[in-house]
């Protein structure tokens, strides 16, 4: 149980998100104790991408306040590196560079850049990059160029990368995606693993409600840019999820200059509204 009068890992407060006039978060507010894995579950459009985005400081809120242990994270430009990590869908890896390579430059955030362009161009080692690949199960492919690995494996990449970043909490959007249904358990529950090791907290958009349930703390169901439910994993039932991810009727597009119905600078991807 966590104790009363805590400092949250994570906290948003009144916290809304808007792209011209699309809201991709509205009005949410959410606290995530140290320590604790919480996944966010719901349908493409829900606003998971988006929440992830402004606690990884990534994306400023339209109103509101993001805090990550109990600072601004408008304030945190220099410390942002020590304090969360970010896993996204798109894991940014170079591929011609080896796994070494890859996984060293979670390190980047923490030296100066000589050291940085020294451990990207030499042949020098940073142990703890090691150690991370051989924690992710990639002993073997740790001089091997990260452009002749299996999807799979370059999740591993990106996951030894984040440990060697060791921030106090752990972002990763929809980790899984495009992972077969065995690769995908075999990936979640290392990285709850990891985290729990570290006594890290972690905070992740699945599209899986039975992963999220059968690894995760604690689920928080959205949909709308709204938050559904907030709940305890083994509390959340067949009618929580069912109501989460029950289709809408669809709202008429809304025409416009170009003819195709689409806002400019609207949200994409996951957070993209339907």
């Amino acid at each position: 149980m966590t104790p009363r009068g805590y400092t949250p890992s994570c906290e948003l407060t009144g916290v809304t998100l808007a792209y011209g006039d699309v809201t991709a978060v509205a009005d949410l507010s959410l606290r995530v104790a140290p320590g604790e894995t919480v996944a966010l579950v719901g349908p493409s459009g829900a606003g998971k991408t988006s929440l992830l985005r402004m606690l990884a400081g990534m994306l400023p809120a339209s109103s509101g306040t993001v805090c990550l242990q109990g600072q601004p994270v408008d304030g945190l430009s220099r410390d942002l590196p020590r304090l969360v990590g970010m896993m996204q869908q798109r894991l940014e890896l170079v591929g011609e560079l080896a796994v070494k390579h890859n996984v060293q430059a979670g390190a980047l955030g923490r030296w100066g850049v000589l050291r940085s362009l020294a451990a990207l161009l030499l042949p020098l080692e940073y142990p703890p990059a090691r150690a991370a690949a051989e924690r992710v199960g990639l002993t073997d492919k740790f001089g091997v160029r990260v452009a002749r690995l299996s999807g799979g494996e370059q999740q591993r990449v990106a996951l030894a990368r984040l440990l060697v970043q060791d921030p106090a909490v752990m972002l990763a959007d929809e980790p899984v995606a495009a992972l077969d249904p065995a690769l995908a358990e075999d990936l979640v529950a290392l990285l709850c693993a990891l985290a729990r090791e570290g006594d890290r907290t972690l905070v992740a958009s699945l599209h899986t409600p039975e992963l999220a349930r059968a690894h995760f703390d604690r689920l928080v169901g959205l949909r709308a840019g709204q938050l559904t439910f907030d709940l305890p994993s083994d509390q959340v039932g067949a009618g929580d999820l069912a109501a989460l991810y029950e289709r809408a009727s669809p709202a008429p597009a809304a025409s416009s200059p170009s003819g195709d119905g689409l806002a400019r600078n609207a949200p994409q991807g996951d957070d993209a509204r339907r």
